[in-house]
């Protein structure tokens, strides 16, 4: 396999970063020429740097289309995104209150655009109340609560529903998580949901992909 786009997706603290990691780790050692991007580091391709965050939700989406179209035409290599089919551009998008039918038209094309040659991996937590109040929010502290909070808040959609406090952080994040899995639901590129908790997928995604580069 001499190019690919794999896309680790998740809400916050279910382990995108790790997996990404431990998936470059793994796909070097097997000898696939791979690179990991964090989902908010500067050299991001395509990350949250380097994306508009207004200007109104078809313009947003245009952009995304825009830039992933540019990646998918110039990677030449395996490269792991953490967090980019989803968590930042449809996040944005659904925190901007779009329809669904809007949202629903953008991943069809960001698909279209990646049909043949990406894939996502999605990070399911079946209770993200027990994840955010039990793990995350103790894991993070204060200030980063405060800060989520804030953004969450601010949003339009955090405006439609009151979404305040931790409450709202989890009604939040919540709310996208079920977006995603609707939209995965309908996938056309090569879909895993696996449960955040288990990681024992990491080594039959590399067992695939060392067949693929054959």
């Amino acid at each position: 396999m001499k190019k690919h786009i794999l896309n680790v997706e998740g809400i916050p603290g279910s382990g995108k970063s790790t997996a990404a990691v431990k998936l470059d780790c793994s796909f070097r050692a097997a000898g696939i020429n791979s690179y990991w991007v964090r989902e908010e580091a500067q050299e991001h391709p395509i990350g949250t740097s380097k994306l508009p965050r207004s200007n109104g939700v078809d313009s947003l989406a245009n952009s995304y289309l825009g830039a992933w179209r540019a990646f998918a035409e110039e990677n030449t290599r395996v490269a792991i995104l953490d967090g980019y089919a989803l968590q930042s551009s449809v996040r944005f998008l659904f925190a901007m209150n779009a329809p669904e039918n809007t949202l629903r038209q953008y991943f069809d094309a960001w698909q279209k655009i990646g049909e043949q040659s990406a894939s996502i991996v999605f990070l399911n937590v079946e209770d993200p109340e027990s994840h955010f109040r039990q793990f995350l929010f103790p894991l993070r502290g204060e200030n980063w609560c405060q800060k989520i909070a804030s953004y969450v808040s601010a949003t339009p959609i955090g405006k439609k529903y009151g979404l305040t406090g931790d409450e709202g952080t989890i009604k939040f994040w919540s709310m996208y998580q079920t977006v995603c899995l609707e939209l995965l639901a309908e996938c056309m590129v090569t879909t895993r949901i696996q449960n955040y908790t288990d990681r024992s997928w990491i080594e039959t995604h590399l067992e695939f992909m060392e067949r693929e580069s054959k």
